[in-house]
């Protein structure tokens, strides 16, 4: 969840800023922001051991926000990919269009449509894991809802198995490169 809501905020980093990107998003902030994210989930892990409640509130709050986050970033990409469409259609229409800007924009609007899929895989694997975890938390387990939260983790851990088909399906370089790597197995085991 903290890499989803870093790979959206990073999308809409990029857009926002342009020119300016390479320069506030640099290799130094990306692995203090990677020490941080392990450094949580260590965090995460310690307190599992003492006291499970905390972990379960902790990581409600967490998924929660990181969630959240992820599509108000993916809401204000779109909005904004909206917007600077139109102003490329206007640009079309009066004659001064740009192949190039037209090109990075249909580069663009490629990969926060991939980051965008995988984030819908997400919150359709993890949200009812969430509210159920919410609603066991604040309530109380019911014989009803026991059943829903045994089959969440499940639901949750199948986002696990469906990134690498999205990541096949959406990025063409992957696409390629397990292909090569499948052929080189078949070859190496015959």
């Amino acid at each position: 969840m903290l890499t989803m809501g870093a790979i959206s905020v990073d999308r809409l980093l990029a857009l926002l800023l342009g020119l300016r990107y390479r320069h506030v998003v640099t290799l130094k902030r990306v692995r203090a922001l990677l020490l941080s994210f392990w450094i949580a989930c260590t965090t995460m892990t310690l307190i599992m051991t003492k006291k499970f409640a905390i972990l379960k509130m902790y990581g409600y709050a967490l998924n929660s926000l990181c969630l959240l986050f992820s599509v108000c970033c993916y809401t204000k990409i779109v909005f904004a990919l909206r917007h600077h469409q139109a102003s490329i259609q206007d640009q079309v229409h009066q004659g001064r269009s740009n192949g190039e800007t037209a090109q990075h924009m249909k580069q663009y609007r490629k990969t926060v449509s991939t980051a965008m899929c995988i984030l819908l895989a997400l919150v359709v694997c993890y949200l009812p894991y969430s509210i159920v975890l919410a609603i066991v938390t604040t309530n109380g387990s019911y014989p009803f809802l026991y059943a829903i939260w045994a089959f969440t983790p499940t639901l949750a851990c199948l986002n696990l198995s469906l990134n690498p088909i999205l990541y096949c399906w959406k990025i063409k370089e992957v696409r390629l490169e397990t292909k090569n790597t499948i052929r080189q197995l078949l070859c190496f085991t015959s």
